[in-house]
């Protein structure tokens, strides 16, 4: 009886230290693994940091120069007279009332759109072209003085496109790196877009110039 109890102390101490054995396993397993996880996460941040950082180092040209354009974008600038297109018919050198003093009352000269009006006037034989293309051009800088003059004193702000131009000029003298990012990747799209859209604009004028021929 005896032998048969100790026999069954020595298997119970030898499953016991087994038992002891798998579980100090498992958890040298689990620690291994949780070790390498931590690794793994490890090299995945310092990936994502270098990544990041690399973005920044390959983007900081153009960080800075939309910087600049951001400060420029808050600043006030002189508002500009729109062009003038269509003439309202003032002309100084016809100020001149009927007996040849000048008086206070405008006499009105030619009226219409500007570009019409000197196509027409080239239209007309050589000899009279040049008067009337004189008063269209009296007339132009007359209504242009006109606008400027009630625009004096007015400001605004600088719209997107105009502050990120003034940018790239600032950053032609001052960022020669950041000018050339820009040029690349920002300023030739843009030239060429605008190319394409002219290119279609002169079919377009090229096309309705042969409709009026034909007609």
């Amino acid at each position: 009886m005896s032998i048969i109890l100790g026999a069954l102390a020595g298997a119970g101490d030898a499953m016991q230290a087994y038992g002891a054995k798998n579980q100090a396993a498992d958890l040298a397993r689990e620690n291994e693994l949780a070790v390498g996880k931590q690794r793994s996460d490890l090299e995945t941040q310092r990936q994502q940091t270098m990544a990041v950082f690399q973005d920044n180092l390959r983007n900081a040209p153009l960080t800075r120069l939309g910087g600049k354009a951001k400060e420029l974008a808050g600043q006030d600038i002189p508002v500009e007279a729109a062009p003038v297109t269509a003439l309202s018919g003032q002309d100084p050198q016809l100020s001149a009332n009927v007996e040849g003093m000048v008086g206070d009352k405008i006499t009105k000269g030619m009226v219409g759109n500007y570009a019409d009006l000197v196509a027409k006037a080239k239209t007309l034989p050589i000899e009279d072209q040049q008067p009337y293309l004189d008063q269209l051009k009296r007339q132009f800088g007359a209504d242009t003085e006109t606008a400027q003059a009630s625009i004096i004193g007015q400001v605004r702000k600088r719209s997107p496109d105009e502050a990120l131009n003034a940018a790239a000029d600032d950053a032609k003298v001052n960022d020669p790196v950041a000018y050339a990012e820009y040029q690349a990747k920002i300023g030739k799209p843009l030239r060429d877009e605008r190319r394409v859209d002219n290119q279609e604009k002169r079919e377009e004028t090229r096309d309705a110039t042969t409709n009026r021929r034909l007609d």
